[in-house]
């Protein structure tokens, strides 16, 4: 839900939101100067505008809200002066910006895709509640390096996405073989390595609109080197967003207890992502790690707030690892 919600926020501050925000509070300074008595349904309005700009609802809905505010507020004379004022404030600017966004190649998903992909997310919250914890955590440590490599605003709503949903295919694997407390057999290992197709399939299946995030989950056990699966990709042959992820899964998983390990400290988790650099993990991105790791950004197990982290480091150790990497830029 937090991440959720960080999503939403950051959306609002855009400067078009701001712009048709903007627009939403003409008509009540209109309807202050009128009839400055009724508060309530003054009060009403705004929320109402604040909402319609906020989540982008269609212009019918504003401009039927903007009919029922006029006709509690003022005489029926006014009352289709208001509905056509609020057709032309709220719903041109509403229309051009959802046109907008449908037609530009970098747009965010649609509230629709959004939806439906949130639906997938909870389901598979209730299916295996931890493996839905660890993906958040990939989720939000992939957010926080795909931000500071400066990727788009598309970028990161499908890496978002993308990591939140990289272990859904799971669900296909045995849960004698994903509890399993001893080390995984050779044919028991071919079988977990399935997850990362049958999650890329399960998503294509789905709709045409989640082909690259598939294509992201399907890639996200590939390494730098060629040495990882499905399809044994080598370097840029990888999607880039299936190599942030790739960083983030590892380091969540091995600062997290499972039932064949007991969690690694976070400093040595680092030193391991850095050691791998090359070999499993693109060297640009395990720099970008480098940093994140230093300003303590990432997000932990069994630490509810990002910003309580510090609690898993070792100080010694922390400060020792971590200087060479503070004047990074």
């Amino acid at each position: 839900m937090t991440n959720i919600f960080n999503r939403t926020l950051l959306k609002t501050f855009k400067l078009e939101n701001i712009i048709v925000f903007a627009l939403l509070l003409l008509p009540l300074f209109a309807l202050v100067l009128l009839e400055p008595k009724p508060e309530i349904t003054i009060i009403s309005l705004f929320y109402y505008a604040f909402v319609a700009s906020y989540f982008s609802f269609s212009a019918m809905l504003v401009a039927a809200l903007i009919i029922v505010a006029s006709l509690a507020l003022i005489s029926p004379i006014y009352t289709s002066i208001f509905a056509a004022l609020g057709y032309l404030v709220f719903a041109i600017p509403l229309n051009y910006y959802s046109h907008k966004e449908s037609k530009t190649p970098t747009a965010e998903l649609t509230n629709s895709q959004f939806d439906d992909l949130l639906d997938i997310a909870n389901n598979a919250q209730i299916r295996d509640f931890e493996t839905y914890n660890h993906s958040e955590r990939v989720a939000y440590n992939s957010l926080v390096l795909a931000r500071h490599m400066g990727l788009s605003e598309k970028q990161l709503d499908l890496v978002h996405w993308s990591a939140l949903l990289h272990d859904i295919g799971k669900e296909s694997i045995p849960t004698e073989i994903l509890e399993k407390s001893t080390s995984l057999n050779f044919d028991e290992y071919e079988i977990i390595k399935n997850h990362a197709n049958y999650g890329a399939d399960v998503l294509a299946s789905i709709s045409s609109d989640y082909g690259e995030i598939a294509e992201i989950v399907r890639h996200h056990h590939e390494k730098w080197d060629g040495t990882g699966y499905p399809k044994k990709l080598v370097g840029s042959e990888i999607p880039i967003l299936s190599r942030i992820i790739a960083v983030a899964d590892v380091f969540e998983a091995l600062t997290s207890k499972r039932p064949y390990k007991e969690p690694m400290r976070p400093v040595d988790a680092a030193k391991y992502i850095v050691n791998h650099s090359g070999s499993h993990f693109d060297p640009q991105i395990v720099k970008v790690f480098e940093l994140c790791f230093a300003k303590k950004l990432f997000h932990i197990a069994d630490i509810d707030e990002p910003s309580t982290i510090d609690l898993l480091y070792d100080s010694q150790v922390y400060e020792e690892f971590s200087q060479p990497y503070l004047e990074l830029k």
